[in-house]
Formats: structure tokens, C-alpha cells, sequence
């Protein structure tokens, strides 16, 4: 799959092209979860958590479409947030007021 560019409608709509959309099964009824990573904006397909009377299979089924979704943040992003909190934190106790 190559890289393809999008642009953004008034509203900040994009379309996802059609080959991504095949790929990843999504259609009008797939949820995505959007969110922030650095500089980046991720957009994937949302997983439910399974419910209590999943089958053994359904579980199985259900791993198997969870693959990277719970990798570990890149080494370069955490070095950014533990920068990020040291700042907030430094920020925050010189503007601490006395009682």
C-alpha cells in the first residue's frame, strides 16, 4: 500500500481512500478511535472488550484483531512526556503560594 494524501473538508472531514478502507474492513458502521501521538494523528478501528459470554473462539478472534493495539509507547515519546510532566511540575511548585 503506498502513502496516499488526503485533505480535509470546512468541517476537518478527510476520506479514508477506498484501498485503506478494504484493508482494514472498514465501513459506515466501523467505529475508529482518533486520537494524539507527538506530531501524529492515529486513526484506528475500534475493538470492543468481550463480553462475558464470548466463546473461547470469540476470544481467540478477538486477540487476534488486538495485535499492536497495546504496544509499548516509543522510547522517544516517553522521553517527551517525562520532559513535559518535569516542566509542568517545576511550573507548578513556583507558583505555589504560602498558607
Amino acid at each position: 500500500m503506498k502513502q496516499q494524501l488526503v485533505q480535509p473538508n470546512k468541517k476537518g472531514q478527510i476520506v479514508i481512500p477506498s484501498e485503506y478502507r478494504k484493508k482494514f474492513g472498514i465501513s459506515e458502521n466501523t467505529t475508529l478511535n482518533v486520537y494524539p501521538m507527538g506530531q501524529k494523528i492515529i486513526i484506528e478501528t475500534f475493538i470492543q472488550k468481550p463480553h462475558a459470554s464470548f466463546t473461547a473462539n470469540d476470544y481467540i478472534k478477538f486477540v487476534s484483531q488486538s495485535k499492536g493495539a497495546f504496544k509499548n509507547k516509543a522510547k522517544s515519546e516517553i522521553a517527551k512526556e517525562k520532559k513535559l510532566k518535569k516542566a509542568e511540575i517545576a511550573k507548578a511548585n513556583k507558583n505555589k503560594q504560602p498558607w
